[in-house]
């Protein structure tokens, strides 16, 4: 069954050339990832083409026996990582969830994901 992407092509039309019925050639900036489909990996490419950049942050909360190792309220670029207790790394820590509020930097600002507040 074929779907239609968010521009509303289905994926015949978006994998295929409609005038040589041949595959479209992949780009060469990124592989397939193991197990990813075709139309998967194209998903993926069209959601990552769109303009945005985004970076997941955090900053420490005043609750957390951590506070006070970045200045107050202090946004820091953080990634998720398999661990049993710290799944956060970042600012050269490892931190648990319940240590940090989460943030999205935006090209405007960070979203405080709590809130929905953007900041500057």
């Amino acid at each position: 069954m074929m779907g239609t992407n968010s521009t509303g092509c289905s994926e015949w039309e978006r994998d295929f050339d409609p005038e040589t019925e041949q595959p479209r050639p992949l780009k060469p900036l990124e592989p397939l990832l193991p197990g990813e489909t075709r139309s998967e990996y194209l998903d993926r490419l069209e959601r990552a083409q769109d303009g945005t950049k985004q970076q997941l942050v955090a900053r420490i909360k005043r609750s957390s026996k951590y506070y006070g190792q970045t200045e107050r309220d202090a946004w820091f670029n953080v990634r998720v990582v398999a661990d049993t207790y710290y799944h956060l790394r970042g600012n050269n820590n490892n931190y648990r969830l319940s240590d940090v509020a989460l943030g999205m930097r935006l090209d405007n600002g960070v979203v405080d994901l709590t809130n929905g507040k953007t900041t500057r």
